[in-house]
């Protein structure tokens, strides 16, 4: 009965326990010795909604999934404005409106977002940058300069820390986060389709 208790009382402060308050180190620690084969994700969101920001689908797909992996996900996004606000009912650029990147990825977060500027990729095993048209208008400026944009002064340090370090960086469909001169991997732009085999399916 005291080891069941011991177990609760720790998941409960793993669970609630902010990441940036005194307890951290604690919550860190318990985390790696408790939950031993628990990974550390984050995602980094570009607002809410598909057109101006994250796409929803694949920010929760992917929550879902790392989750069912027994990973523990932040979500992280900068503070600063989007490009512009979409009507998503009809797909056209709202007049005289602006918004936060970091207040609109509250909502997929329920609440739980992060500032990117305070991440430290140390922290963390891996990162994942859902896609959306966020990730080239407010994350980057491919929407507008193409093959040629530059990305977030806060993007390219994650990129660039965690490739450092070695740990794996996802990206849906957003190649452009990492372009020549953000890691020195990626020299032009375009697919290349090789035909091969299935021979299984992993999630």
């Amino acid at each position: 009965m005291r080891d069941f208790i011991v177990d609760a009382m720790i998941r409960i402060l793993i669970k609630y326990c902010d990441p940036f308050s005194k307890f951290s180190k604690v919550r860190r620690y318990l985390e790696k010795a408790i939950l031993f084969d628990l990974y550390f994700l984050l995602q980094v969101l570009s607002g809410c909604g598909v057109y101006d920001g994250t796409e929803i689908h694949e920010a929760a797909a992917i929550m879902v999934h790392l989750s069912r992996g027994g990973a523990n996900v932040d979500m992280y996004a900068p503070n600063i404005s989007q490009m512009h606000v979409v009507d998503h009912s009809r797909g056209q650029p709202a007049d005289r409106e602006s918004r936060n990147v970091l207040t609109e990825s509250a909502r997929i977060a329920r609440g739980k977002i992060i500032d990117l500027a305070r991440l430290a990729a140390r922290d963390y095993d891996a990162v994942v940058f859902p896609g959306g048209f966020g990730a080239a208008k407010n994350l980057s400026t491919f929407s507008v300069d193409g093959k040629d944009c530059k990305v977030n002064k806060d993007v390219e340090r994650v990129l660039k820390d965690f490739h450092k370090s070695g740990k794996p960086i996802g990206h849906c469909l957003i190649f452009f986060l990492a372009p020549k001169n953000t890691l020195g991997l990626i020299f032009r732009v375009g697919l290349i389709y090789l035909w091969c085999q299935i021979v299984g399916v992993s999630v």
